[in-house]
């Protein structure tokens, strides 16, 4: 077993017709070490994440090959089949011959070996669907932030909860941290890093580097280095959005993999954000200004208190009905967010209730009308 990531390494050089870059390399012996069942990458476009995927599937249908699990299926998750097909072809370049049988239709992607029956096959986003996976050595999960956050983490949860059906069982993810939504679950993923059972590797320009040095850039780009064509593509579209700022968030979400939204219709940037947070917090002075926004049904309600000096809190107040634990899934939140809100005196539950009664102001006793 501790000699499976070498093995792996090995033999995907073998099936591999492009170079293995340092950078891969060191992702897949943290990926295909003892004790890890599930792994993380992600990085910009460009960098050979569908052809390392594609490439890994192949390998899982050799004989006798470090991924070979006799009896046991090699799975694809992916938005839809149309991306899937994507790696698909990478998989399917590396196993030429007469022993695999193709399918590849508007209803399915699935390769066969055809002596021993061995399968490997795609299926789309659906959570539900992917309930009752357990007969599987590795699941792929191709593009995790192309989901909506609400599928994107209920198909998370049924393939990881899939896992310890049979020993040896894997779950790696690939793909880049847009179009996800900060704080969503595939970010929140990446930023809690490796741990216990769980490798990561993520390579994005932090938000206080300079998105259009091409010191940032080649750091985040492995592939731009040593490929050119990547390289003249990134750094013609960053001179477009040097003389675009529209295509700058564009830019940073895709080729630097920072969490930033990638359309335009941002409420504020994550550097003005980061100014917010570094600034001293003032104490309270004198009275507040109260901005109130009551929800209706099982909605929150929200109050903002502004001080003169510039001081502002604010809280809301939810149904106890649902449960907070119940919120979070239906919401797609991270597990334990609204509950650490709740520690923090910041959200206040309305016990009981599925409709809040009318929220006490920052959490005095008068109530607001």
């Amino acid at each position: 077993m501790a000699a499976l990531a070498s093995q792996v390494v090995r033999q995907y050089r073998d099936i591999s017709p492009d170079k293995l870059l340092p950078f891969h390399e060191r992702w897949l012996r943290g990926t295909f070490r003892p004790g890890i069942d599930t792994s993380a990458l992600s990085l910009p476009r460009g960098n050979a994440k569908s052809a390392v995927t594609g490439r890994l599937v192949a390998l899982s249908m050799v004989p006798d090959s470090a991924l070979w699990r006799p009896g046991l299926e090699t799975v694809v998750v992916a938005a839809s089949l149309k991306q899937a097909r994507i790696l698909w072809r990478f998989a399917k370049a590396c196993l030429p011959g007469d022993d695999y049988r193709w399918v590849d239709s508007s209803q399915e992607l699935k390769v066969t070996h055809k002596p021993t029956g061995q399968v490997a096959y795609a299926i789309s986003s659906s959570g539900r669907g992917a309930m009752g996976l357990s007969q599987f050595g590795t699941i792929y999960f191709d593009e995790p932030a192309a989901l909506d956050p609400r599928n994107g983490a209920l198909l998370f949860d049924a393939v990881r909860q899939s896992l310890g059906k049979v020993d040896g069982q894997r779950l790696v993810m690939i793909g880049t941290r847009a179009p996800a939504d900060p704080g969503t679950w595939w970010p929140n993923l990446l930023d809690s890093g490796s741990g216990d059972g769980t490798h990561v590797t993520m390579l994005s320009a932090p938000p206080e580097e300079p998105w259009d040095s091409w010191q940032t850039i080649r750091r985040v780009n492995p592939v731009a280095n040593v490929h050119a064509p990547l390289r003249r593509t990134i750094l013609r579209e960053r001179d477009e959005a040097r003389k675009k700022p529209t295509l700058r968030r564009s830019f940073e979400a895709y080729r630097l993999n920072r969490s930033v939204l990638a359309y335009e219709d941002v409420l504020i940037e994550a550097e003005d954000w980061l100014r917010v947070e570094s600034r001293e917090v003032l104490p309270r002075e004198g009275a507040c200004v109260v901005g109130i926004d009551l929800g209706g049904e099982r909605s929150w309600s929200a109050a903002w208190c502004l001080w003169e000096n510039g001081r502002s809190e604010c809280y809301a107040v939810c149904p106890g009905l649902p449960s907070l634990e119940e919120r979070e899934r239906q919401d797609a939140m991270p597990a334990g967010l609204y509950r650490q809100l709740a520690a923090d005196g910041v959200l206040i539950v309305d016990e009981g209730r599925r409709v809040s009664k009318r929220p006490r102001c920052c959490k005095c006793s008068k109530r607001t009308a």
